[in-house]
């Protein structure tokens, strides 16, 4: 009876069902639910980054990395124009480094690091014969928006600090020490290519004299250096702060002193141009030091303006003589490059042979046993000479019966082990 009721109990469970109109009422209320998408995160995102490129460029810098692009950005910032990653290295490497600067300062020295790099990437394709007239007309455009962006951003630095004029102070050094690697190139170049080059080097000039506001002058240094020591209460203050200043271009001189020997030794006969780098920044550097003393001599006279214009003028030098080692060295012959790649790739793997040495035979010796065989025979002559046990006995005298006789005794006591 119990079993009927517990079976009746489970059909009525089975049958148990919402009405229509209780399906519709759910149904409803379930669409009038607000329900998140899972795509509105990637909206957000969106919007975010559409509003905020340094988001955006800072986040493909990140990917790109993670995906293996230190060797391609190490490939592009060796590039020149022509090469294939030239312009991912000036539309893509470069403005992700420019993202990174944020104040004044950091502005400025990028726009000094550009306006360099122009310089060298014209310098390389003129050392190689590669400087006509369209990409020379396009780095020199180049330079003149680093330039003028550099001019530009060099007015929001604060002039009350050493900033300011260091800064310009570096630029200038900078393009006057290229100068002369441009003086050096003209002179190790066929005449047909120098006047690609010589109109290049007229060109920068020209941009850097239309911005005043970075062109160094001696009276503005002048002007400078005494409002530095009016400002100090005492000597004392003037001695430190030039000590100080002074301690900055010693640093330089050594700096530059221990690339000069650095270099020297990875220094071929032939090489030429690097060769004339190294003279070009070991007598500027001598210049420095010379500057430097010159302006202790007058602070120990006590004219501070006159310690400072050497000081500063020392300093210029300095960074002159820097830029002239770093950069010429970098400037590589591709030419020449690629002419000693290609003569290598020609030769036989594993068997280049220099013309300077003679040729060595490799091939395995093999020696013939017969030659190599040592007879070690023990034998007495009539006078008891001993013979060489290690080479064979050769008697030429004509040999009688009595001689052979003896001979074959000799023999049979060896053989018996008898001693006479």
């Amino acid at each position: 009876m119990k079993e009927k009721r517990f079976n009746k109990g489970i059909e009525d469970f089975k049958n148990i069902a919402l009405s229509e109109h209780e399906k519709e009422t759910i149904r409803r209320n379930v669409m009038a639910t607000p329900i998140p998408s899972p795509y509105n995160g990637l909206v957000i995102f969106h919007k975010i980054v559409q509003h905020n490129r340094k988001i955006l460029y800072a986040l493909s810098a990140v990917v790109f990395l993670s995906l293996g692009g230190k060797l391609f950005i190490y490939g592009a910032e060796k590039s020149v124009p022509g090469d294939l990653l030239y312009a991912s290295k000036i539309n893509i490497i470069e403005p992700l480094y420019g993202l990174l600067n944020n104040t004044p300062e950091e502005k400025a020295q990028f726009e000094i690091i550009k306006a360099t790099r122009r310089l060298v990437e014209a310098e390389t394709l003129a050392l190689s014969g590669k400087l006509n007239t369209n990409t020379k007309n396009d780095l020199e455009n180049k330079f003149k928006e680093s330039s003028q962006a550099f001019a530009t951003v060099i007015n929001e630095v604060s002039t009350s600090t050493m900033g300011n004029e260091q800064l310009k102070l570096e630029f200038n050094a900078k393009i006057n020490a290229h100068m002369r690697i441009m003086d050096i190139i003209e002179g190790q170049t066929p005449s047909s290519n120098k006047n690609e080059i010589n109109d290049f080097k007229q060109t920068i000039i020209q941009n850097v004299k239309q911005s005043p506001n970075i062109t160094e002058q001696t009276e503005s240094t002048s002007t400078t250096s005494k409002n530095i020591v009016s400002d100090s209460s005492s000597n004392k203050k003037s001695d430190k702060l030039f000590e100080g200043q002074a301690s900055a271009v010693k640093v330089i001189i050594k700096d530059v002193h221990n690339s000069i020997e650095k270099s020297k030794g990875n220094l071929g006969d032939s090489d030429k141009f690097h060769q004339a780098i190294i003279n070009d920044s070991s007598t500027t550097v001598k210049q420095a030091e010379q500057l430097l003393n010159q302006a202790d001599k007058h602070k120990q006279e006590g004219n501070y303006p006159e310690a400072f214009i050497d000081l500063k003028n020392s300093n210029s030098k300095g960074e002159e003589a820097k830029t002239s080692i770093e950069d010429g060295l970098k400037i590589k012959n591709t030419e020449a490059a690629t002419n000693t790649n290609t003569q290598s790739a020609t030769t036989t793997p594993n068997n280049v042979i220099n013309p300077t040495t003679p040729a060595i035979n490799n091939t395995p010796k093999t020696e013939n046993k017969e030659d190599t065989k040592v007879i070690k025979v023990e034998t007495k002559t009539e006078n008891n000479n001993v013979i060489n046990p290690t080479t064979p006995a050769i008697n030429n005298t004509p040999k009688t019966e009595n001689n052979r006789n003896e001979e074959r005794r000799q023999e049979n006591r060896i053989i018996d082990g008898r001693n006479d």
